[in-house]
């Protein structure tokens, strides 16, 4: 739990100024250039955490998926709130892709395996 507690210290100081840098470069600032991370949300977002019309991209089948990386509020969205985050903003999205990788693994992007695991 230590090295989580850290991390979530740590990561926000690699998001800075999130407006003026691409969804995928706070992803490799965050998980590292060649990291799958990226494919996972090309996939599941199309590297987007906003709609055409300003608003937080939510899922087509399941509208509790969030953002750029589709973070399903009703099976992280109480760990989120725990943590301080909001799914609703790109960096806090992140973070939270990065607490989910860290303790689920991969298995949370597991139905667009087939789009990010080429």
């Amino acid at each position: 739990m230590i090295p989580l507690l850290l991390a979530l210290w740590f990561i926000p100081s690699l998001i800075t100024h999130a407006q003026e840098v691409s969804p995928k470069t706070l992803i490799e600032n965050v998980f590292g250039k060649n990291s799958v991370m990226v494919a996972v949300a090309h996939c599941e977002s199309g590297l987007r955490h906003l709609d055409t019309n300003g608003d937080v991209l939510r899922g087509k089948v399941d509208p509790r998926d969030t953002g750029l990386f589709q973070i399903n509020k009703y099976w992280n969205g109480k760990l989120a709130n725990q943590l301080g985050l909001d799914l609703e903003k790109v960096e806090d999205n992140i973070i939270m892709a990065w607490v989910i990788l860290q303790t689920q693994g991969m298995d949370a992007w597991k139905p667009s395996k087939s789009c990010w695991n080429k």
